[in-house]
Formats: structure tokens, C-alpha cells, sequence
């Protein structure tokens, strides 16, 4: 089913061409699993207009939906699937503020503030994750979908998509590119990508080998 999923974001290229990706699963609560998926493409995360056509953070409302049922059963999905609910790990008690953020504020359009993508939310939405409304209808599950505006993001996202892994699977193509921009072989993207992903693999030894405390 992962598999599935990401050969269909790359044959459909709802988030342009798809240059490479990582992805990791990860085991909580009482082993349910859920899986990070990383992409590289060629999609432009400075055009906001573009970010708003794929990703939302709003129920659907949007009066060019004809069939009142398919719309009904897609704010089911959303409120189901793409709302956050609290959780001693995000918010310890009644009294403390969500980790995440979350209730997030009223905006009447989409920014980028302090490297951070502010999404455009009316008041019923305040508990809306991002989400692409065709992915949710599609696979009827919880799917949020962020995009990494800054590059110095990326080592973060990548140590946090890989640590501990359970499993996971590394693809780049030849041309290796991010934000349409060439990586070469002394950018700091691609070193990382390779020095981190190489140090999994040897510490992954080194625990089977009983050398590693």
C-alpha cells in the first residue's frame, strides 16, 4: 500500500515531478503503524498560489462541487482523518498549550512567516492539518502533507524521517535537483543525505555485531 501511494504521486505529479524520496516506518501507541514519506521535486514552495491548489487546511466548500453526497462524504473523511486531537505527548494537560499548535488562528490567506507555512483557515478549521482533499477521498486515511520551504529545513526533516527506523527505502534519480535548482556533489542537501543515511547503516551493524552501546 506505501509503495502504491508513492508510485501514484509520482506518476500523477500532483506535487510536480518527483526527483527522489525517503520514507520510514514507525510503530506507536499499541503498534499501530504509520509511515514519513520525504519528497523531492520540482514543485516551487515559494509560489503560494501553487501550495494552496494541492494543499488545504479548510473543509470543502467550494460551491463548483455539483454532487452535494460526494462533498458530505469528503468533510466526513476530513473531520474523521485530517483533524487533531490532543494527546498526553502534544498536550500533557488541560492546562498546557499544544505542542503543535494547535487550535491555530483565523487567516484569510495563505503566508510564509519565519520560514513557516501559515495556512489559510476560517473559524471552523482551526483543527484542520494540511491535507490534499483528492489524496484523503482516495485513500481514506489520515494523510498530512507539509512543504519544506527553507533548504536548512532539510537536515532536520531528514533526521527526523530516518531515526530509529523500523524500515525504510532511499531513491534518487540521476538528475538531482531541489526547488528546480542542480545538487551537486559538494551541496550540503546531498552530503547530509548521504553521511546520515550512511551512519544508519553502520550503526545498524554495529548493533548486530553486538558493538555498539
Amino acid at each position: 500500500k506505501r509503495m502504491c501511494f508513492i508510485q501514484y504521486l509520482m506518476k500523477s505529479k500532483m506535487f510536480c515531478e518527483v526527483k527522489g524520496y525517503v520514507w520510514r516506518d514507525e510503530y506507536q501507541l499499541r503498534g499501530l503503524p504509520h509511515c514519513h514519506i520525504l519528497l523531492w521535486t520540482d514543485f516551487d514552495t515559494e509560489d503560494i498560489d501553487a501550495i494552496d491548489s494541492v494543499i488545504t487546511c479548510k473543509l470543502p466548500d467550494d460551491p463548483r462541487y455539483e454532487n452535494l453526497n460526494k462533498i458530505n462524504d469528503l468533510i466526513t473523511l476530513i473531520k474523521k482523518y485530517e483533524t487533531h486531537y490532543h494527546s498526553k505527548s502534544s498536550r500533557p494537560d488541560s492546562e498546557s498549550e499544544c505542542s503543535y499548535h494547535y487550535p491555530q488562528e483565523v487567516k484569510d490567506k495563505t503566508e510564509i512567516i519565519n520560514g513557516r507555512y501559515i495556512f489559510k483557515r476560517g473559524i471552523n478549521d482551526l483543527l484542520i492539518v494540511p491535507h490534499n482533499p483528492k489524496l484523503v477521498s482516495l485513500y481514506r486515511a489520515h494523510l498530512e502533507i507539509e512543504p519544506v520551504y527553507y533548504n536548512s529545513c532539510i537536515g532536520y526533516v531528514m533526521k527526523y524521517a530516518t531515526k530509529y527506523s523500523d524500515s525504510g527505502n532511499v531513491s534518487i534519480s540521476q538528475d538531482r535537483r531541489y526547488c528546480g535548482k542542480p545538487i551537486g556533489k559538494d551541496n550540503d542537501l546531498r552530503s547530509f543525505f548521504f553521511n546520515h543515511i550512511l551512519y544508519q547503516v553502520v550503526s545498524a551493524l554495529l548493533l548486530l555485531l553486538g558493538m555498539e552501546h
